[in-house]
């Protein structure tokens, strides 16, 4: 009878942060993946969050990034994370793109 009234606490004892799911489903694409260090966390709405990480590099210098997740049942939703990171470099691309416009002085694409 003990061990029912205790499993939900046990079970929630071990879901995972939403910080823990996002470092975990990045974690290989780094070069050193145990010195990721959490710096900042922020939430998004809509299940996605936002860390500021840093982690060293193969010349052993320390490099901050931005992950971006979309956690969903405990899970990293990877079509939705995927899909916000190919936004993502597409606005980056665009920005600096505009940004060579403006320096040739050609007029930038609209919007951006």
């Amino acid at each position: 009878m003990i061990v029912f009234l205790l499993l939900p606490f046990l079970l929630s004892a071990c879901k995972k942060s939403e910080e823990t799911l996002c470092i975990d489903y990045y974690r290989m694409s780094f070069k050193d993946p145990d010195s990721i260090k959490l710096i900042n966390s922020r939430s998004s709405g809509l299940d996605q969050i936002t860390l500021t990480v840093t982690a060293t590099n193969s010349y052993g210098a320390r490099l901050q990034s931005e992950l971006v997740c979309v956690i969903t049942n405990n899970k990293v939703n990877k079509i939705r994370t995927e899909a916000i990171n190919d936004y993502n470099r597409t606005i980056d691309r665009l920005e600096k793109l505009n940004e060579s416009l403006r320096e040739q002085n050609l007029r930038p694409i609209r919007g951006y």
